[in-house]
């Protein structure tokens, strides 16, 4: 873990609202990242047509108990949306994530956040276009 590169998400506003998997933070590693496309995905893999948004896919982090196969194991990911402010420019941003990836055994802590929510009063984001996330933790079906 000492040379691992970590991405940061976190779209919890306020202390009182880190108390739960989906706003609050949440770190996945560089070698659970899939990949990434333009739109919206489910944890299933389907993408809807979204100008303002693209999802980067990982591998699960945690399956959920309670029932039905183990997808978390074959298909699934978890997938974090990220929403931006201006319509068709997802390949920037994603490009923006990807020179972060290239550069970061030269000039990154290990921490890669896409974004923060309201960290110390102001948002954190890792290009100026990102303007929310929605994190889909894969669970048993």
């Amino acid at each position: 873990m000492k040379n691992d590169i970590w991405f940061y998400f976190r779209n919890a506003a306020s202390a009182a609202e880190e108390d739960d998997d989906l706003t609050g933070s949440t770190y996945y590693p560089l070698s659970a990242f899939r990949g990434m496309c333009s739109g919206t995905a489910a944890v299933t893999g389907a993408v809807t047509d979204d100008a303002d948004a693209f999802s980067m896919f990982f591998t699960p982090k945690a399956v959920v108990a309670g029932g039905g196969e183990n997808q978390a194991l074959t298909n699934n990911v978890d997938v974090v949306v990220v929403a931006i402010t201006t319509d068709n420019n997802q390949k920037a941003v994603m490009d923006a994530i990807m020179d972060k990836i290239v550069a970061s055994p030269h000039g990154n802590t290990g921490v890669i956040t896409i974004f923060d929510n309201n960290k110390g009063g102001t948002d954190v984001k890792l290009h100026a276009d990102i303007e929310g996330i929605t994190v889909l933790h894969n669970a048993n079906a």
